[in-house]
């Protein structure tokens, strides 16, 4: 019984995030968006949020060298195949590449 209550109780905290932040409800489709609340739950109590300096910097930077890794691996196929991919990203104010989705 408590524990359905505190299941409520964050589902409730989530969608209002959700509404809060006018983040689009089919984000919840996302399998990051899954993935991310299982390992919150994982790590149990005390689990740290994010500073808004980790979200912007730390994590920020990873995610673009992550994702320049792969760009990186995609380029070397497409002198195989002759194929390219198509991306969308945006800039920051020094006109850098802050974030490339695929």
């Amino acid at each position: 019984m408590l524990k359905k209550h505190i299941r409520e109780e964050a589902c409730r905290q989530i969608v209002r995030f959700f509404y809060t932040s006018a983040i689009p409800f089919n984000c919840v489709k996302n399998p990051e968006f899954l993935k991310a609340l299982e390992l919150v739950a994982k790590h149990g109590l005390g689990f740290k949020p994010l500073s808004y300096h980790d979200i912007i910097e730390k994590y920020l930077k990873q995610e673009v060298d992550q994702t320049m890794k792969l760009l990186k691996e995609y380029k070397l196929e497409w002198k195989k195949t002759g194929c390219s991919i198509m991306f969308n990203g945006w800039t920051d104010k020094k006109k850098g590449i802050v974030f490339v989705t695929f």
